[in-house]
């Protein structure tokens, strides 16, 4: 096995064996679990938030300005910001605000009636808009 295989097998040993040792949960919920970790592996290569923040150790306001630039190049792709492309203070002031956010497979994401208090941008991957019959309408794929 090469080095990153036997590094997700460990992590996944590991996972399992913590799930298998807390008696009572139930099984879908382990199941979702597990699929978060190999849906974080197959995307990113790592297990971790923490990981994917490489910016972490740095200093506060480096670590902020590196968020800020690193959110600054999704926004800019989006439509809806093309008016105020140039307002590099207020698109600073919302990619500061931006929290990633890791979506299994098949998960809603949000449903009709739900409040809307977030705004997703998709980096990776795609999203399916389904009807209430579950019949797809559109794909929404990064970039």
């Amino acid at each position: 096995l090469s080095r990153e295989s036997e590094r997700f097998r460990q992590k996944m040993d590991q996972v399992t064996g913590a799930l298998e040792a807390t008696k009572g949960l139930p099984k879908a919920l382990v199941t979702e679990i597990l699929d978060h970790d190999k849906q974080m592996w197959k995307t990113y290569r790592t297990f971790s938030y923490e990981e994917l923040n490489m910016l972490e150790d740095l200093p506060q306001e480096l670590m902020g300005r590196g968020q800020v630039a690193m959110n600054l190049q999704l926004m800019k792709k989006v439509p809806l910001f093309a008016p105020v492309v140039d307002d590099v203070d207020y698109l600073s002031d919302l990619a500061f605000q931006l929290e990633h956010v890791v979506f299994l497979p098949e998960s809603t994401v949000f449903a009709k009636g739900d409040a809307g208090d977030s705004m997703y941008f998709i980096s990776k991957g795609q999203l399916s808009v389904r009807t209430d019959a579950d019949v797809s309408v559109a794909q929404l794929s990064g970039g």
